[in-house]
């Protein structure tokens, strides 16, 4: 939704639109927010990558189902299975698709984290001769890899209770909306 705003395209009558909408439906006045599916345009940035980032999440996971139903188990299909969370780990990071930045953070953090996983993964079918990757020491490995992510994923979670970031849209914001 683009609208022509004082000679120059803008999306801000649209930003504000949606967020008096969740405001609403916040409040109890409207259903429309729930209804009319704001929820997928409320929590992104206003622009086209960012805003749609629920569908082309979507579209990726659907990806990786019909990935994993069409090609046979293999080193093949690890490496496109990995090849396609390394473009969904470089859309995340390029464009950040939430308001909130602790959202990107967690969200680059667990692509990452995917991504890793199945590198390792692809190197163990590839048939990487290394001491790393006999059975006992390669769930040790994963074991290691994982539990560093999840001990990053805490402290950042933590963190973010600690300093109590809180999401945009504030009293102020509302106060702004309701105006005008």
């Amino acid at each position: 939704m683009v609208h022509l705003y004082r000679e120059k395209i803008s999306n801000m009558l649209n930003e504000e639109h949606i967020k008096k909408k969740e405001i609403e439906f916040v409040v109890g006045i409207s259903e429309m927010w729930l209804s009319r599916y704001f929820f997928m345009f409320s929590s992104f940035r206003s622009e086209f990558f960012k805003m749609y980032h629920r569908p082309i999440f979507n579209c990726f996971c659907l990806l990786l189902v019909g990935l994993h139903a069409a090609i046979p188990e293999g080193t093949f299909k690890v490496g496109l299975i990995l090849a396609a969370f390394v473009l969904l780990t470089g859309y995340v990071m390029f464009s950040r698709p939430y308001r909130c930045p602790f959202s990107n953070i967690l969200l680059f953090t667990f692509c990452c984290l995917f991504t890793l996983n199945l590198f390792i993964l692809l190197l163990k079918r590839s048939g990487l001769r290394s001491a790393l990757f006999v059975d006992n020491y390669f769930y040790g490995l994963l074991t290691l890899v994982n539990g560093f992510g999840w001990f990053l994923i805490l402290v950042f979670i933590l963190f973010m209770v600690i300093i109590r970031k809180k999401w945009p849209l504030d009293l102020d914001g509302v106060c702004d909306a309701i105006k005008g």
